[in-house]
Protein backbone atom coordinates (compact mmCIF):
# COMPACT_ATOMS: atom_id res chain seq x y z
CA UNK A 1 0.00 0.00 0.00
CA UNK A 2 3.08 2.22 0.64
CA UNK A 3 4.58 1.07 -2.34
CA UNK A 4 1.14 2.42 -4.15
CA UNK A 5 1.08 5.73 -2.41
CA UNK A 6 4.72 6.66 -3.21
CA UNK A 7 4.14 6.25 -6.83
CA UNK A 8 1.00 7.61 -7.12
CA UNK A 9 3.20 10.79 -5.28
CA UNK A 10 5.90 10.80 -7.70
CA UNK A 11 3.56 10.32 -10.86
CA UNK A 12 1.91 13.66 -9.47
CA UNK A 13 5.08 15.52 -8.69
CA UNK A 14 6.41 14.63 -12.23
CA UNK A 15 3.01 15.86 -13.78
CA UNK A 16 2.75 18.95 -12.36
CA UNK A 17 6.83 19.47 -12.32
CA UNK A 18 6.20 18.74 -16.26
CA UNK A 19 3.39 21.84 -16.62
CA UNK A 20 5.52 24.15 -14.58
CA UNK A 21 8.11 23.73 -17.35
CA UNK A 22 6.03 23.92 -20.17
CA UNK A 23 4.13 26.79 -18.94
CA UNK A 24 7.74 28.39 -18.66
CA UNK A 25 9.96 27.10 -21.77
CA UNK A 26 6.53 27.91 -23.47
CA UNK A 27 6.10 31.80 -22.35
CA UNK A 28 10.28 31.82 -22.58
CA UNK A 29 9.35 30.68 -26.59
CA UNK A 30 7.27 33.32 -27.40
CA UNK A 31 9.02 35.93 -25.78
CA UNK A 32 12.15 35.01 -28.15
CA UNK A 33 10.08 34.74 -31.13
CA UNK A 34 8.93 38.09 -30.91
CA UNK A 35 5.84 37.53 -29.25
CA UNK A 36 4.25 39.46 -26.80
CA UNK A 37 1.05 38.82 -24.04
CA UNK A 38 -1.78 40.65 -23.34
CA UNK A 39 -4.52 40.61 -20.98
CA UNK A 40 -8.45 40.71 -22.53
CA UNK A 41 -9.90 42.59 -19.66
CA UNK A 42 -13.40 43.86 -21.10
CA UNK A 43 -15.90 41.49 -23.12
CA UNK A 44 -16.60 43.75 -26.39
CA UNK A 45 -15.02 40.71 -28.96
CA UNK A 46 -17.04 37.93 -26.90
CA UNK A 47 -17.58 35.19 -28.06
CA UNK A 48 -14.30 34.69 -30.28
CA UNK A 49 -12.16 36.30 -27.30
CA UNK A 50 -13.56 36.12 -23.96
CA UNK A 51 -13.40 39.00 -21.17
CA UNK A 52 -9.86 36.77 -19.04
CA UNK A 53 -8.51 35.59 -22.13
CA UNK A 54 -4.72 35.95 -22.64
CA UNK A 55 -3.81 37.14 -26.17
CA UNK A 56 -0.47 36.55 -28.29
CA UNK A 57 0.26 38.87 -30.50
CA UNK A 58 2.75 39.21 -33.11
CA UNK A 59 4.09 42.76 -34.35
CA UNK A 60 3.33 42.75 -37.19
CA UNK A 61 3.22 46.53 -40.30
CA UNK A 62 0.13 47.83 -40.99
CA UNK A 63 0.42 46.95 -44.73
CA UNK A 64 -0.18 43.73 -44.31
CA UNK A 65 -3.35 43.85 -42.20
CA UNK A 66 -6.70 43.18 -43.93
CA UNK A 67 -10.23 43.47 -42.73
CA UNK A 68 -11.08 41.06 -40.28
CA UNK A 69 -8.04 40.91 -38.32
CA UNK A 70 -7.94 41.13 -34.73
CA UNK A 71 -4.82 43.80 -33.46
CA UNK A 72 -4.01 44.92 -29.95
CA UNK A 73 -2.92 48.53 -29.79
CA UNK A 74 -2.99 51.60 -27.23
CA UNK A 75 -5.35 53.47 -27.35
CA UNK A 76 -5.51 56.42 -24.47
CA UNK A 77 -2.99 54.53 -22.35
CA UNK A 78 -4.62 51.19 -22.42
CA UNK A 79 -4.47 48.14 -24.83
CA UNK A 80 -7.07 47.38 -27.00
CA UNK A 81 -8.05 44.35 -28.94
CA UNK A 82 -10.34 45.10 -31.30
CA UNK A 83 -11.31 43.30 -35.11
CA UNK A 84 -10.62 45.64 -37.76
CA UNK A 85 -13.61 46.58 -39.78
CA UNK A 86 -12.43 48.74 -42.10
CA UNK A 87 -9.14 50.19 -43.88
CA UNK A 88 -8.75 53.41 -45.90
CA UNK A 89 -5.71 53.80 -47.98
CA UNK A 90 -4.41 57.93 -47.71
CA UNK A 91 -3.18 59.05 -51.33
CA UNK A 92 -1.76 62.11 -51.95
CA UNK A 93 -1.98 62.39 -55.72
CA UNK A 94 -0.58 59.21 -56.92
CA UNK A 95 1.59 58.40 -54.00
CA UNK A 96 0.30 56.28 -51.48
CA UNK A 97 0.49 58.13 -47.91
CA UNK A 98 -0.57 55.43 -45.22
CA UNK A 99 -3.81 53.49 -43.98
CA UNK A 100 -6.25 54.55 -41.98
CA UNK A 101 -8.22 51.90 -39.86
CA UNK A 102 -11.42 51.32 -38.04
CA UNK A 103 -12.08 48.47 -36.03
CA UNK A 104 -14.39 47.27 -33.59
CA UNK A 105 -15.08 45.08 -30.63
CA UNK A 106 -17.42 42.22 -31.96
CA UNK A 107 -19.92 42.38 -29.67
CA UNK A 108 -20.28 45.83 -29.91
CA UNK A 109 -23.27 47.83 -32.20
CA UNK A 110 -20.69 50.16 -33.59
CA UNK A 111 -17.23 50.81 -34.72
CA UNK A 112 -14.64 52.78 -32.48
CA UNK A 113 -15.40 56.87 -32.93
CA UNK A 114 -11.69 56.46 -33.42
CA UNK A 115 -10.48 55.50 -37.08
CA UNK A 116 -6.65 55.07 -36.28
CA UNK A 117 -3.25 54.86 -37.68
CA UNK A 118 -0.62 53.05 -36.71
CA UNK A 119 2.87 55.03 -37.63
CA UNK A 120 4.86 51.59 -36.57
CA UNK A 121 4.23 48.20 -36.23
CA UNK A 122 1.27 47.27 -34.44
CA UNK A 123 0.23 43.47 -32.67
CA UNK A 124 -2.02 41.27 -34.56
CA UNK A 125 -3.41 38.81 -32.69
CA UNK A 126 -1.98 34.99 -33.60
CA UNK A 127 -4.07 33.19 -30.71
CA UNK A 128 -5.71 33.51 -27.34
CA UNK A 129 -5.99 30.77 -24.30
CA UNK A 130 -9.32 31.75 -22.65
CA UNK A 131 -9.24 32.41 -18.49
CA UNK A 132 -5.11 32.49 -18.86
CA UNK A 133 -5.45 36.01 -18.52
CA UNK A 134 -6.93 36.09 -14.95
CA UNK A 135 -4.10 33.95 -13.82
CA UNK A 136 -1.79 36.20 -15.58
CA UNK A 137 -3.10 39.46 -13.71
CA UNK A 138 -2.91 37.37 -10.98
CA UNK A 139 1.11 37.30 -10.82
CA UNK A 140 1.22 40.83 -12.02
CA UNK A 141 -0.38 41.69 -9.19
CA UNK A 142 2.09 40.22 -6.68
CA UNK A 143 5.27 41.01 -9.02
CA UNK A 144 7.04 40.53 -12.05
CA UNK A 145 5.20 37.54 -14.23
CA UNK A 146 8.73 36.06 -15.88
CA UNK A 147 10.03 36.24 -12.20
CA UNK A 148 7.35 34.63 -10.79
CA UNK A 149 7.54 31.76 -13.43
CA UNK A 150 11.40 30.98 -13.15
CA UNK A 151 11.03 31.03 -9.26
CA UNK A 152 7.91 28.99 -9.54
CA UNK A 153 9.76 26.45 -11.78
CA UNK A 154 12.85 26.85 -9.33
CA UNK A 155 10.48 25.86 -6.54
CA UNK A 156 8.64 23.00 -7.88
CA UNK A 157 12.24 21.56 -9.37
CA UNK A 158 13.33 21.71 -5.65
CA UNK A 159 9.95 20.47 -4.25
CA UNK A 160 9.87 17.39 -6.31
CA UNK A 161 13.63 16.52 -5.28
CA UNK A 162 13.44 16.91 -1.87
CA UNK A 163 10.04 14.73 -1.40
CA UNK A 164 11.89 12.21 -3.50
CA UNK A 165 14.76 11.85 -1.04
CA UNK A 166 11.93 12.02 1.76
CA UNK A 167 9.67 9.63 0.01
CA UNK A 168 12.40 7.08 -1.46
CA UNK A 169 12.42 3.61 0.93
CA UNK A 170 14.93 3.51 3.02
CA UNK A 171 18.33 1.38 2.17
CA UNK A 172 17.98 -2.54 3.53
CA UNK A 173 20.24 -2.80 6.78
CA UNK A 174 23.01 -6.04 6.96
Amino acid sequence: LRDRALMRARVAENVLFALALLLFVGLAALELTGHRLFVVTGASMDPAIPKGALVIVKATSPSALRVGDVVTFERRGEAVTHRIAEIEDLRIGDLRDGRVFTTKGDANEVADPDRIEFPGEVGLVRGHLPLAGYAVAALHAYGSAPLLLGSAAVLATSATLVARSRLAPAPASA
